[in-house]
């Protein structure tokens, strides 16, 4: 990444893309306002909202420290912070994919399940790696 660049500018443009999804979904498909706190249960948005922005907080500091990857850091973020402007701007998260045996989603739960994948496989390989050595 280029020095000029701030540090988390890739997870802007990544949100603002998220949002413009949301907006042109909500325009012109099917969706669905889901205000609940993980697939549709348990929670409410108040605690939605706390545990996202701890969970934020706690990326960010981890990210600092050199403990965390960037790639993850800015998927997680972007997702939960397009998620927590879902809940304060529309009463809740607009999800609109569903596939069988799951209950509905976004592109920013894909964003965070993205950046969690990444960040276990990179833990993973740093403690079991392939080739025998530890990097």
């Amino acid at each position: 990444m280029k020095k000029s660049q701030p540090p988390y500018f890739p997870t802007v443009i990544l949100l603002i893309l998220l949002q413009v999804a949301n907006y042109l979904i909500q325009k012109y498909a099917s969706a669905e306002v889901n205000s609940q706190l993980i697939f549709g249960t348990l929670g409410d948005n108040a605690i939605a909202i706390g545990v996202s922005l701890l969970l934020i907080l706690i990326l960010v500091i981890s990210h600092k420290k050199g403990l965390i990857e960037a790639a993850p850091v800015y998927l997680i973020i972007a997702g939960a912070v397009s998620n927590i402007f879902d809940r304060v701007f529309y009463g809740g998260v607009i999800d609109y994919f569903t596939l069988p045996l799951i209950p509905m989603f976004n592109i920013a739960d894909i964003c965070i399940v993205m950046g969690i994948g990444i960040f276990i496989y990179h833990t993973l390989s740093q403690v079991y790696p392939v080739n025998g050595r530890k990097k």
